[in-house]
């Protein structure tokens, strides 16, 4: 059916925002569709092999419950591993491969506890003669609410469906600010190299370098503790070039990563706030 697994990803997508859409519930794409799809530079993004979907209202109990449905109405799978996740088989040059759709809710402030919240029960007991059944939940994605008080940019985008269909629909997906200030903990995680790659090329080359200025100020303006969480991006950039190394995704893609980091560094020294000159040249590094 599908030439690639980034082919069969952007299916996926496409299928699981049409679902998304249907339900009526206020969403948004997270994680690394924002770089791929909002990209301008001629650096090619290696792509992502999954779906985020943040829930505006998903952390009250069972406020996903015919969202889930509508997923395993169209085919997805209950994962045994991961409560928030439903997955999908697609076909990619003859063989099958299983991905996983991820259903995430904002949390404000420290998460304690629990993560997950419970969105969907089946009588399926997960022990021998237990009377408890498994649920399909969301999983909190901290201080992730801001991203719907105006962070989340409407594109609308062809999509090779499974079904073989060509369709077009609009997508939310967090804007290049969003991204930051979601991917700004992460990025500081040595098993996520791409959350560096995908913070710089939000820096580098904005689709809309005025809304990014914008964006930024609002971010600061009105989710102060949002905006402070930026700076955990330069603590990142000491760990990558101490202690982890150069992540190789730069280097396979043509970046110079050193020269990419006095972009980043250059931005975070900024962040007081007015577009950094590396910002507002709108040039992207390569080797």
């Amino acid at each position: 059916m599908y030439d690639s697994l980034n082919a069969a990803a952007k299916g996926l997508l496409g299928e699981a925002s049409s679902i998304a859409n249907s339900s009526g519930k206020k969403y948004a794409v997270c994680g690394g569709w924002s770089p791929v799809l909002r990209n301008t530079t001629v650096v090619t993004h290696p792509g992502t092999r999954d779906v985020d979907l943040l829930f505006s209202e998903g952390a009250t109990k069972e406020a996903l419950k015919d969202v889930v449905t509508a997923f395993l109405d169209s085919g997805y799978l209950l994962s045994a591993k991961h409560e928030f996740q439903v997955l999908r088989t697609l076909q990619v040059c003859g063989r099958s491969f299983v991905f996983n759709v991820d259903l995430l809710h904002p949390h404000e402030g420290e998460v304690k506890g629990e993560l997950c919240v419970d969105q969907l029960s089946f009588p399926i007991p997960h022990e021998d003669y237990k009377s408890t059944y498994v649920f399909t939940k969301s999983i909190a994605l901290p201080n992730a609410g801001f991203v719907f008080d105006g962070f989340v940019a409407n594109e609308t985008i062809e999509f090779l469906m499974p079904d073989g269909t060509k369709v077009s629909h609009v997508v939310p997906i967090i804007d290049e600010v969003g991204l930051l200030a979601t991917k700004s903990k992460s990025c500081m995680v040595q098993k996520r190299p791409r959350d560096i790659f995908d913070i710089y090329l939000a820096i580098s080359s904005p689709r809309s370098f005025e809304g990014f200025k914008a964006n930024l100020g609002r971010l600061k303006n009105r989710h102060e503790r949002v905006f402070a969480s930026l700076e955990c991006i330069s603590e990142a950039l000491n760990k990558w070039e101490g202690k982890f190394g150069a992540p190789s995704v730069f280097s396979e893609r043509g970046v110079n990563f050193t020269e990419a980091t006095a972009v980043i560094r250059s931005f975070i020294s900024e962040l007081g706030f007015g577009a950094p000159a590396s910002v507002t040249n709108g040039k992207v590094i390569s080797t």
